[in-house]
């Protein structure tokens, strides 16, 4: 479990440049194939993390940080990872001072949730509704991503063995949501990751993420338009639907930048926190 985290990337490591927006689709609950399950619900009504629905993300158990050149150590704090106010929250921070973090010197500490162990699932609806920090300078990164249960299932290993971040963010362009698959491709799809910036936001408020997760596509939705699709088709030796034929668990993350979207400081306002009010997933029955 811990070797597998040494490969999570996300899309904190993937070079982003923007190309012109086309107009967003509208998007109706009937349009998603057949009849539905609920398999995964939590509304955060408590006062504490369902352990058994949830594993806070630690640096120390998986050696995973992100960021660069500023990194952030994932910690088992209440000042990164509570509930409260009926809200998940996840915050990234400055300590204020350097320490060690598996070896890694910084003084920048995460939070970051996921479901190993705890619920995987193999196509559905999965939907998250959440706010993100309201900042427009560069530093910041989320994402809601799905990483598969066992990565060498079809003999390949990330990217050929498939992410799907359903909705991640960079504050360097804040009104946007940016999809983002992982796969190898046999040929060039313009539905394939970020070459169209279709998926606006609302940076002040709550916005409502679904992936559609079917054999033969998967679609992105953000407040009700389809924003993004992907048809995909696998390179050799893997065959559609693999690599996204396993299940994969879900994954919730608030982060630094790096690159053009590296935190700043002086510039980029610490701590911030991205509110989950609810998380949700179907599966097609």
């Amino acid at each position: 479990k811990n070797s597998l985290f040494l490969y999570l990337t996300f899309c904190i490591y993937c070079t982003i440049s923007i190309a012109s927006p086309v107009p967003p689709q509208p998007y109706h609950r009937e349009r998603i194939p057949g009849n539905f399950s609920l398999t995964l619900q939590d509304e955060f009504d408590g006062t504490s993390l369902d352990a058994n629905k949830w594993v806070v993300m630690t640096t120390a158990g998986s050696g995973f940080m992100t960021g660069s050149p500023y990194s952030a150590c994932y910690v088992n704090s209440a000042n990164n990872v509570k509930v409260a106010g009926g809200k998940l929250q996840l915050t990234v921070r400055d300590e204020g001072a350097n320490f060690s973090c598996s070896g890694v010197t910084t003084r920048f500490t995460g939070g970051e949730v996921h479901t190993l162990g705890k619920f995987s699932q193999t196509y559905g609806v999965f939907e998250v509704n959440a706010s993100i920090p309201n900042v427009r300078t560069p530093g910041l990164q989320e994402a809601f991503w799905l990483w598969p249960v066992n990565q060498t299932q079809d003999g390949v290993i990330w990217p050929a063995a498939g992410e799907i971040d359903f909705a991640e963010f960079y504050s360097q362009y804040p009104d946007i949501v940016v999809p983002y698959l992982h796969y190898n491709l046999s040929s060039l799809n313009q539905n394939l990751t970020n070459y169209y910036y279709n998926c606006t936001i609302n940076l002040s408020g709550y916005n409502v993420y679904q992936l559609v997760w079917t054999p033969n596509r998967l679609t992105i939705n953000v407040n009700g338009y389809t924003c993004f699709y992907d048809d995909w088709n696998p390179s050799p030796p893997l065959q559609k639907p693999q690599p996204f034929s396993k299940p994969f668990f879900l994954v919730l993350t608030q982060a630094l930048g790096l690159g053009a979207n590296a935190y700043q400081p002086g510039n980029t306002s610490l701590p911030a926190t991205t509110k989950v009010d609810y998380v949700r997933t179907w599966q097609f029955v």
